[in-house]
C-alpha cells in the first residue's frame, strides 16, 4: 500500500515538474563560444559563431547554427470595410497624380492635404462638392513618404500614407 502512494505521489510530482519544464520556450544557443553580460540598464549576450548560417526546421522547432537568431515571426491584420464617408487612394506608389475615391458624395467645404512626414503642409486644396473621386497633382514633390489628410466641417479626417516616386 506504502509503495502505491509513494509511486503514486512521484508519478505526479514527475509530471508536475514535466508540465512546468514543458512551458518554456525560452530561445537556447549552442555554439563553440560565448558569454553573457548584464549591468542595471542593459543585457548583451554573444556567440562565436561561423561565418556561414543554416537554419534547419519542422515548423514545430527550429534550429540555427552560429549566431543568436530571434525568433522572427509575421502578423497579420485584418482588412477595413469601408463604410460611409471611407476614402481610398491610388496609385500607391504615385507618379504625378494621386487618385482619391469617396465611398460617398463629397460633402461642401472637404479639403485636402499633403503633408510631409514631419507634419509640414506642402499642398491645401478645397474638393468640390458632391464628387466621388479627386485627383492631386503631386507631380512637384520629391521622391520619398508623404501623408494625405481629407478634413471635412463636421471635423472628421482621414489620413492615408503614399509614396511619391521620381
Amino acid at each position: 500500500m506504502r509503495i502505491n502512494i509513494k509511486l503514486t505521489v512521484l508519478l505526479v510530482a514527475s509530471v508536475a515538474w514535466y508540465e512546468a519544464t514543458a512551458q518554456s520556450i525560452a530561445p537556447q544557443v549552442l555554439s563553440n563560444c560565448g558569454a553573457s553580460a548584464a549591468d542595471a540598464n542593459y543585457r548583451m549576450d554573444w556567440t562565436l559563431g561561423e561565418f556561414a548560417i543554416a537554419t534547419i526546421g519542422n515548423g514545430e522547432h527550429r534550429f540555427t547554427q552560429g549566431f543568436h537568431q530571434p525568433y522572427a515571426g509575421t502578423v497579420g491584420i485584418e482588412d477595413i470595410q469601408r463604410t460611409e464617408g471611407n476614402s481610398w487612394i491610388w496609385p500607391n506608389p504615385a507618379g504625378n497624380e494621386l487618385n482619391i475615391g469617396f465611398a460617398t458624395p463629397l460633402r461642401p467645404g472637404t479639403m485636402v492635404r499633403v503633408l510631409s512626414m514631419e507634419g509640414k503642409i506642402l499642398l491645401t486644396n478645397l474638393l468640390s462638392p458632391g464628387a466621388t473621386t479627386a485627383v492631386v497633382p503631386v507631380a512637384a514633390l520629391a521622391a520619398g513618404g508623404y501623408l494625405l489628410t481629407l478634413d471635412n466641417t463636421d471635423g472628421a479626417t482621414q489620413v492615408h500614407r503614399f509614396v511619391k516616386t521620381p
